[in-house]
């Protein structure tokens, strides 16, 4: 049912298209017979096949046969009261094959078929569809209009080739110009730009009506002058090329050509009577040779000009990622979200997209969720969330790590992607996602859209945004071990409260990093609780000490602390600043309320408990009363050799390593 729905949908571009087609080739065959010459067949400019040529080149292969066939009834109107129909039903066929073998031609040769800005690009289209499509199908059109009506074959031959070569070299980029650059120039053109537009249009203008139309037949614009009337034109024309590229070039040339033929065909201006047919040769070829060096000067500019501008995106770019790159090296993580929305939106401004978003996937790997989105005014976010397996071209290049364009530019304006909901609906004309990965695990990806027009994405561009992609991705796994750590301490701190003793957790310097509210006494430890249970390196592993119950000697509880802390208290002058709680806590070491001294990293017991491991942070456990109080007694009978003097005690043996006591042999008992 979707799919239905969605050629519904394309039915009425098609349809719109294809009558635009029709309405085109007609008026194109009724001004092809005004500049014709009776009874010569051929026109001296015979707009329709460049018309096909232009609608094959803006649309998908597979429409070309609609559109070709839309073109048949204006072909049958225009020419049926003009010649006999077997003619009229061959030379629709050699406009057809003409304007396929052009299309065809540039298509293969031209990695943009309907620009115009490159130098390779210009050749392709002049060699394909210039010179070669013209040759091939006027030999079978000469030999249609020979065999029907008795005209000498070389002339119908000539005539048609060098007609059609002047209307493919002016008609044609002309017509892809005006479809596919001009509304976006229109509207996005700085007001100086398009006053020079109306002003070279105007001093163009004028110059054709002075030297083609004004002056009475025979005369020269100036008088006694013998000056061509091509010489007070060629400036504008160079005017538009050096400033507006192929396409000022193109459309100026349009109007030169078109103004110089009707003038011709009617003796007005420098063209004393109406040129025969045998004479419009001589104009053809002159038009021709002109307009050949401005198509190739205007594309040599505009490389000149794109290669400029991409160098300073460039460095535009790389200015902006090292900010970028600064921003995040230090960026507290409760400060990221909003960053990541300030960048998204300066990225896409920067490039002139409509939406930049993140995208994060779920641990399960079955939804993508937009945790950050910048969207331009006045456009629609999108759905907040998305389920992978509507996606499969996406994820499987997402998860290979690899960037996907999705662009329906040039080749593609018109066939459906194969990741048809990629686009919510035809809403996206062009977009970009990249993976995000750190660590060699896939995050989600970064997804750039453009919605007002298509777009293409240089390779260039998308190794710019791979980088952004690993500054995104190394400050979002960043991002994730704060918070892990962040949830860890609070976990830590819940337990470290919850306990009914009063806890305090000490470094390997003697440095109180952590206590607890003493729940078993009368007041609390201090005022302050400590937010957290810190994690320390493995060489500097905390021990959590137990304070309470009934008092013992100051002095010997200040010599315990000292040794078996390493005599934290003799460093304790120049340790970093305690917590808190820490105060209070040797306080009621001096005041006589501590009894016991816990080291969890000195009991035996740590290599038996696996959250007790080197490498892992001390974690206060409830123990049976029984043998906690043995393991107290043990502590302090270690720490009280140490305060005496009596040396370091002797290493437990590991767990692994302690031999269980011999079995006793039990007695038998003597048989009956």
């Amino acid at each position: 049912m979707v799919t239905a729905m969605k050629r519904r949908a394309d039915a009425g571009p098609i349809l719109a298209t294809a009558l635009l087609v029709c309405a085109a080739y007609y008026v194109g065959a009724n001004v092809g017979f005004i500049l014709r010459f009776p009874p010569a067949t051929p026109s001296l400019l015979w707009p329709p096949n460049s018309i096909l040529t232009a609608t094959l080149l803006l649309s998908a292969p597979r429409r070309w046969g609609i559109y070709l066939l839309a073109a048949l009834p204006a072909h049958l109107v225009a020419e049926l009261g003009v010649f006999p129909v077997p003619l009229v039903l061959s030379l629709f066929v050699t406009n057809c094959s003409e304007a396929l073998l052009a299309a065809i031609c540039v298509r293969r040769f031209s990695d943009a078929p309907t620009h115009f800005d490159t130098l390779r690009r210009v050749v392709a289209f002049i060699v394909g569809a210039v010179l070669v499509a013209p040759f091939v199908s006027s030999f079978v059109d000469a030999a249609a209009v020979t065999a029907l009506r008795d005209e000498p074959y070389w002339f119908v031959w000539r005539t048609r080739f060098f007609s059609n070569v002047l209307t493919e070299l002016t008609l044609v980029p002309a017509i892809v110009v005006l479809i596919t650059g001009a509304p976006a120039w229109i509207r996005r053109a700085p007001l100086r730009n398009k006053a020079e537009a109306v002003l070279l249009t105007a001093g163009l203008l004028g110059s054709l009506v002075a030297v083609f139309i004004e002056p009475q037949a025979g005369a020269y614009p100036i008088p006694g002058v013998p000056v061509p009337p091509l010489t007070f034109i060629v400036p504008f024309i160079l005017w538009a090329a050096l400033r507006f590229g192929s396409s000022g070039a193109s459309l100026s040339m349009l109007a030169s050509v078109l103004v110089a033929i009707w003038a011709a065909t009617h003796g007005r201006g420098s063209f004393p009577v109406p040129l025969r047919a045998e004479s419009v040769l001589a104009l053809q070829i002159v038009v021709s040779i002109l307009a050949i060096p401005l198509m190739y000067l205007a594309a040599l500019i505009e490389e000149r000009r794109r290669a400029e501008k991409a160098l300073s995106e460039r460095l535009r770019f790389e200015e902006l990622l090292s900010r970028l790159s600064g921003a995040f090296v230090h960026l507290p993580s409760a400060e990221m979200d909003e960053s990541f929305r300030t960048w998204l939106r300066r990225l896409g401004e920067f490039l002139g997209l409509e939406r930049a978003a993140l995208l994060r996937l779920s641990e399960d790997k079955e939804l993508l969720t937009v945790s950050h989105c910048w969207v331009a005014p006045g456009i629609d976010p999108g759905p907040r969330s998305m389920v992978i397996r509507r996606f499969p071209e996406t994820v499987e290049r997402l998860f290979s790590e690899q960037p996907f364009v999705l662009s329906r530019t040039e080749n593609h304006r018109d066939e459906p992607p194969k990741d048809e909901d990629a686009r919510g609906q035809g809403r996206v004309s062009s977009q970009l996602t990249i993976p995000l990965v750190a660590g060699g695990r896939v995050l989600g990806g970064l997804a750039f859209d453009a919605l007002a027009a298509d777009r293409a994405w240089p390779e260039e561009e998308v190794q710019w945004l791979r980088l952004v992609a690993e500054v995104f991705a190394s400050a979002l796994a960043r991002k994730e071990t704060v918070d892990a750590l962040g949830a860890s301490e609070l976990m830590n701190s819940a337990i470290l409260a919850s306990l009914s003793n009063g806890v305090a957790v000490v470094d390997r310097d003697g440095r109180v990093i952590a206590v607890n509210e003493d729940r078993g006494g009368a007041r609390r430890i201090d005022d302050g609780i400590c937010s957290g249970l810190f994690r320390l390196r493995s060489h500097h592993r905390p021990l959590v000490c137990d304070v309470g119950g009934p008092a013992q000697p100051a002095g010997r509880r200040r010599r315990h602390l000292a040794h078996g802390c390493h005599r934290a208290e003799a460093r304790r002058a120049g340790a970093p600043a305690e917590p808190p709680g820490a105060g209070a806590f040797h306080a009621r070491l001096d005041d006589g309320r501590a009894e016991r001294l816990t080291c969890s990293r000195v009991e035996p017991a740590a290599d038996r408990d696996p959250d007790q491991r080197p490498g892992r942070p001390a974690v206060p456990r409830r123990h049976a009363a029984r043998p906690r109080r043995v393991a107290d007694d043990r502590v302090r009978h270690h720490l009280g050799r140490q305060a005496r003097g009596g040396g370091h005690p002797a290493p437990a043996r590991p767990a692994q390593e302690r031999r269980p006591p011999p079995a006793r042999p039990r007695p038998q008992r003597p048989h009956p």
